[in-house]
Formats: structure tokens, C-alpha cells, sequence
């Protein structure tokens, strides 16, 4: 991927204030933030500018994105690292379409918010530090650089402390080998996820090629390739979590967003794959609440209509995409139009 330059990033920044300085663009971002609107169109711009081929995309699918960071209530100043927006090609609409997706620190960010966690961390491994997992709790230690554990008496192992890392002198320059999830919850519920690099990136190669493969994605941007593995592990992590209620509302869409990255119907043609495993496509079981806000391009959506109209996602989908509905609407909204044909 070549570097962007000065004049690239001010053109793109130029074009793009055209589309959002409009005033019904204005208007949607105003009835989400209600506070706070110029700001986060400018640092929506950053975004932009950071990564002019996004001007490349349908200016629709451009808004799209950005109206459904600013429902999630993350940034997309590239300087916070919450969200960002990348473009890809679309199979059905020959035309690159411009998609949200939560930085790891957003998805951290989101999960704090719900108020549900004591603790929650995806940390880097070194080369030359060791995990280990308790296969009677499924829990993972942590041993530093440097300990021969195998050599201890096993009642030392136990005593072990195995949740710090000295870093006095600065973070470790080996070269990191897979990250350590974990969270605790604050009724005491813990659970931790450890994968390799080469598991990482097996697992993005499968399931998200597209973006893996992306030239302008960020596995290829080696500054912004470790938050993708950090990310893969969170999103790992939360299979663990209890989406249900109001307050994991957000964090629940995020996990959509970043699923419709990995396998939406919309953005790619299908492709035959090796069919996973039970537990990897076991369902989420969750609640919703008709207030909620979602994309009428979601996979919910999707279903929903498909459902509702007895034809299958495919053309559901292609009907939707084609319907000129608002970028997010509420579920009742949604339910309202697939059922009776009534547009907010």
C-alpha cells in the first residue's frame, strides 16, 4: 500500500466536506449526537482524509458509516482510535462501499460503559513468556521471561504469581507470539481466551478474507496490524459475554458491525467454505428492545425481511438495498416497513 500524501489527504478532505456539509446530512447527525455535531463530522473528515480511497465509495454507503459510529457513540478521529471506516468492493452494486468498523479500543470502550466488568484486557505475549492453562477452570496464567516452571517443586508453581509484567524499563522488544484475553465480571464470573499470531490470522484469513486481503485495510498496515489481532481476541472474548439487556445494546451492534465485516451477504459474493464447527457458529442468545437502533442493511434486518416477505436473504437483501431507507432506524420502524410497507 503506498503512503498517503499532504495533497491526497486535503483533497479528500475537501470532497468529503461537500457530502457532509449538507443540510439534511447535518440533520440526521444532529437527531443521533444532539450535542457535539461539527465536531464529530470534523473528526470524521480525519478519518477520511487518513484514507482518501475512501472517496472512492457510494457517497450514501460514505454517510452510512459514519451515521452508525456516531449511533454507537465512538470517534473516528483516527488520534482516539475508536472506529474506523474502510472501503470495499461490492460484488452486487459494482462499486466500492465504504463500511464501519470499532478499533479494539472502541469495543473496550463499549464493554466499559455497560458497567458489567471489574476487568477486561487483551495483553501481548512476548517471545520468551510462557501461558498456561487450568484445564479443570479453562483460565489461563501468565508467567514472565525467564521463570523454568517445569524445574520448580509443583507446590511453587501454584504460588506463582502470574498477572504481572516488569515494565520498568518499557514494553518487551521480542517479538510478540499471540495476546492473552480476559475478563472478569462484577458478580465474580471470569474467563480468558489466549491465541497464537498464527491462530489470529488463520482465523482472519477464513473468516474475514476480504478484509484481511484488503490493500487498504488495517491487516496490511503494519502500525495498525497489532489492534487487529487484539481485536480478533476481544470479539473472541465476547463469546463468552451476556449480551442481553439495554445497556450491551451498543456493544451488541458492534459485534454486528464487525460480523457483517466477516460474512455479510451484501458486500460479497458467497463462497464455498469448509462448514465450522458447532460451537463456532452457535448463535448468541440475546434480548432486544424495539428502540433500539439498526442498520435496515443489518443482518437482523435482513433475516427480518426475508422472514417477514418468505423469500429467501438474498433477494431480501437486494430489496433492501434498493428500498432508500434511512441509514439506521429504530426496530419497531423497521418491523413497521417489512410488514406494512410504512417508511419513518
Amino acid at each position: 500500500m503506498q503512503p498517503t500524501t499532504e495533497i491526497q489527504k486535503t483533497e479528500a478532505k475537501e470532497l468529503a466536506t461537500k457530502i457532509f456539509n449538507k443540510p439534511e446530512i447535518i440533520e440526521k447527525f444532529q437527531a443521533i449526537l444532539k450535542t457535539g455535531t461539527n465536531a464529530y463530522i470534523q473528526s470524521a473528515l480525519l478519518c477520511i482524509a487518513d484514507n482518501p480511497s475512501l472517496m472512492e465509495c457510494t457517497p450514501k454507503s460514505l454517510v452510512a458509516s459514519v451515521l452508525r459510529s456516531a449511533t454507537l457513540g465512538l470517534s473516528l478521529d483516527p488520534a482516539l482510535r475508536q472506529g474506523f471506516v474502510i472501503p470495499r468492493w461490492n460484488n452486487k452494486l459494482k462499486a466500492k462501499v465504504a463500511y464501519f468498523q470499532p478499533h479494539y479500543n472502541g469495543l473496550y470502550n463499549l464493554a466499559s460503559r455497560t458497567g458489567k466488568y471489574r476487568a477486561i484486557n487483551v495483553s501481548p505475549i512476548y517471545e520468551g513468556e510462557q501461558v498456561f492453562e487450568n484445564v479443570q477452570t479453562g483460565l489461563h496464567g501468565y508467567k514472565p521471561a525467564g521463570y523454568n516452571v517445569m524445574a520448580l517443586p509443583s507446590d511453587q508453581i501454584s504460588r506463582l504469581d502470574t498477572g504481572y509484567r516488569d515494565v520498568t524499563s518499557g514494553k518487551p522488544a521480542a517479538k510478540i507470539i499471540g495476546y492473552l484475553g480476559y475478563f472478569k465480571t462484577m458478580d465474580g464470573l471470569e474467563k480468558s481466551v489466549w491465541m497464537t499470531i498464527s491462530e489470529i490470522h488463520e482465523h482472519a484469513q477464513k473468516w474475514a478474507p476480504e478484509n484481511y486481503n484488503s490493500e487498504y485495510g488495517a491487516w496490511k498496515d503494519p502500525k495498525k496490524r497489532p489492534t487487529m489481532e487484539m481485536k480478533t481476541v476481544f470479539l473472541a472474548l465476547t463469546k463468552f459475554m451476556d449480551l442481553s439487556g439495554e445497556r450491551n445494546s451498543k456493544l451488541r451492534e458492534a459485534i454486528e458491525s464487525e460480523n457483517e465485516q466477516d460474512e455479510d451477504p451484501i458486500t460479497v459474493e458467497p463462497v464455498a467454505q469448509e462448514a465450522p464447527s458447532e460451537a463456532a457458529t452457535e448463535p448468541i442468545q440475546y434480548t432486544t428492545k424495539d428502540t433500539d437502533l439498526v442498520s435496515p442493511l443489518s443482518q437482523w434486518a435482513i433475516k427480518t425481511a426475508a422472514d417477514a416477505w418468505n423469500i429467501d436473504v438474498s433477494a431480501a437483501n437486494r430489496q433492501l438495498a434498493s428500498a432508500n431507507l434511512p441509514a439506521t432506524m429504530s426496530r419497531s420502524q423497521f418491523k413497521d416497513f417489512v410488514t406494512e410497507g410504512v417508511k419513518p
